[in-house]
């Protein structure tokens, strides 16, 4: 098992890695899967990250779409990384929360 110190590391790597994924094109991270839980149960699509703000991952959707639906009813997710130069994969769990007045917006 990990000792604290190398899980600390290992999130620090992570962050450090992930921080230019918003303005990278060909960054892995930059085009992740996120997965929302629903009621008939999982649902998987690609999102493109806008933003990582405060370690958050920003992400812009249609107010109209269906995963805000669901994100209202389960806010529990994970959203999966696949870096195929470095064949590793990476899955981050958490809640997510709709922001609806980011000051992004009106640029995405």
């Amino acid at each position: 098992m990990p000792s604290i110190d190398e899980f600390e590391e290992t999130i620090q790597t992570f962050w450090s890695w992930a921080a230019s994924a918003p303005t990278k094109r060909r960054h892995p991270m930059r085009f992740p899967t996120v997965i929302t839980s629903t009621s008939k149960g999982p649902k998987a699509r690609t999102m493109v990250l806008r933003a990582i703000e405060d370690e958050v991952l920003i992400f812009f959707t249609d107010v109209r779409s269906a995963k805000v639906r669901e994100l209202k009813e389960q806010p529990n997710g994970c959203i999966h990384i696949y870096d195929a130069s470095k064949r590793l994969q990476v899955v981050v769990h958490g809640q997510m929360h709709l922001i609806e007045n980011h000051p992004s917006l009106e640029k995405w």
